[in-house]
C-alpha cells in the first residue's frame, strides 16, 4: 500500500488512479533520460514499477549523490538553468520565497519484496500540521513506508535546513485525484506561511509557477514557458506545460497571484509535440474533497495563519502498522561543498566520485 514513485504507466490490474510522474520531459538529454529512467521501470513489478530507487542508507541525506539509477535527470537540472530556477537565489523577503518555505523535499524510506530503498517527491506543509503530497507518494499503491520526512530550507550544500519527520499513514487521501494528507510527527517553523489555495480553476494559458525539488536537488521554481495547457480535459485533471523531473510529484501549482490552482503528479511532456502536456488535480477540486484544506478568503486578502489541525480519520490495521516512530524537528547543517563519502562500487555508484554535487553547487554559487 505505499509506492512514493510510480512513474511509468501501471497495468490494468493495478490500483486505480492516474498514472504518476513520469521521465518524459522537454528539452536537452531527453532521450537518455528517458531511456535510462525507463529501462528499470518498465520491468513489472506488482501495481508498477518506480522510476529510480536510491539506496536505503540515502535516507537521512542532505545532499543526494547523483546516482546512476537517476539516469540524467540531477544533471539535467545543472544543464537547463534557464528552465529550472534556484529559489535560493531570490531575496530572503521576496513573497514567492516566503511563500514556498513551507514546500520541502519528502524524502521516504520503502520496503518493497524485501528490499528497502529510498525515494523522494515533493511536500508542502499546510494547516499548521499537515503536509500535502501525492497519494502515490504516501500511502503509495504497494510496499510499505518505512520512514518518511520533509526537509525544508534545502537552496544549496550549505543550507542550514530543517528536517521534520512526516507519519507513514495520511489522514486523508484519494487515488483518483492523487492527492494525501499526513501528520507532521514534530513542529512546523512558527514562521511558514499560510498556503493560499484557490476555488477557481486554472484558465486555458494562465502563467504558472511550480516549486519543486527535481530530482531530489535543492528547492527550484520552474516558470519559463510554464502555462496551462490551451485544451483542458472535462474533469479533475489539470494539464499544464512546466517542466518537472521525478521527484517533483507532490508539488503545487501557483497561478500569478500566487495562489494555488493545482498540485502536479504525471509527467508527460515532450518539447517536439505542443500537443503533450504534464498533468496534476486542480485544486479546487481537492478542496471540494477534502474535509482539512481550506480556500483563500474570497476577498483576495492575505488568508490569517491557520492552527494546527487535530483531524480525526480511522486506520486500518495495515495502515497502523506502516506509522513509523514519531520524531521533532531536526536542525541538520550540511558540510560546505555538500561532500558525501563514497560507497563501495555497486549498480548505484556515485557519479563524478566522492564529490556528486560539485557541478551543481557551482551553478548555486554562482561560480
Amino acid at each position: 500500500m505505499a509506492r512514493p514513485f510510480l512513474h511509468s504507466p501501471r497495468s490494468a490490474a493495478a490500483s486505480p488512479g492516474p498514472q504518476r510522474e513520469r521521465p518524459a520531459k522537454c528539452g536537452r538529454g531527453a532521450a537518455l533520460l528517458a531511456a535510462t529512467m525507463i529501462a528499470t521501470a518498465a520491468l513489472p513489478s506488482g501495481a508498477g514499477a518506480v522510476d529510480f530507487k536510491l539506496p536505503a542508507e540515502d535516507y537521512g541525506k542532505v545532499v543526494l549523490p547523483l546516482r546512476q539509477s537517476l539516469g540524467d535527470a540531477a544533471r539535467d537540472v545543472i544543464d537547463r538553468q534557464n528552465v529550472f530556477e534556484p529559489i535560493g537565489l531570490l531575496r530572503e523577503d521576496d513573497p514567492m520565497r516566503r511563500l514556498a518555505r513551507a514546500v520541502g523535499r519528502l524524502d521516504i524510506k520503502v520496503e518493497e519484496n524485501g528490499q528497502e530503498f529510498l525515494s523522494t517527491c515533493t511536500a508542502t506543509i499546510v494547516e499548521g500540521s499537515l503536509v500535502l503530497t501525492n497519494y502515490h507518494c504516501i500511502p503509495g499503491f504497494s510496499g510499505k513506508v518505512l520512514e518518511a520526512s520533509i526537509l525544508l530550507d534545502y537552496y544549496g550544500p550549505d543550507s542550514q535546513t530543517t528536517r521534520i519527520a512526516v507519519e507513514t499513514t495520511a489522514v486523508e487521501q484519494d487515488a483518483t485525484l492523487d492527492y494525501a494528507l499526513a501528520r507532521l510527527a514534530g513542529p512546523a517553523p512558527a514562521d511558514i506561511e499560510t498556503i493560499p489555495f484557490s476555488r477557481e480553476r486554472s484558465r486555458p494559458l494562465e502563467r504558472l509557477t511550480i516549486v519543486h525539488h527535481p530530482a531530489g536537488q535543492p528547492k527550484m521554481m520552474t516558470q519559463f514557458r510554464c502555462y496551462a495547457a490551451d485544451k483542458q480535459a472535462e474533469g479533475p485533471k489539470l494539464r499544464h506545460r512546466c517542466d518537472t523531473l521525478p521527484g517533483s510529484s507532490g508539488a503545487l501549482i501557483f497561478n500569478s497571484d500566487r495562489q494555488v490552482v493545482g498540485i502536479h503528479h504525471t509527467g508527460g511532456l515532450n518539447e517536439n509535440d505542443p500537443a503533450s502536456f504534464n498533468e496534476g488535480s486542480n485544486i479546487a477540486d481537492v478542496l471540494g474533497r477534502s474535509a482539512l484544506l481550506r480556500a483563500a478568503p474570497a476577498s483576495g486578502g492575505a488568508p490569517t495563519p491557520a492552527p494546527p489541525v487535530a483531524a480525526t480519520t480511522p486506520q486500518t490495521p495495515d495502515a497502523a502498522a506502516a506509522t513509523g516512530p514519531a520524531s521533532t524537528a531536526q536542525p541538520t547543517l550540511q558540510p560546505a561543498g555538500g561532500r558525501q563519502p563514497a560507497p563501495a562500487p555497486s549498480p548505484n555508484a556515485i557519479i563524478g566520485g566522492s564529490d556528486p554535487a560539485s557541478s551543481y553547487n557551482d551553478l548555486l554559487l554562482g561560480r
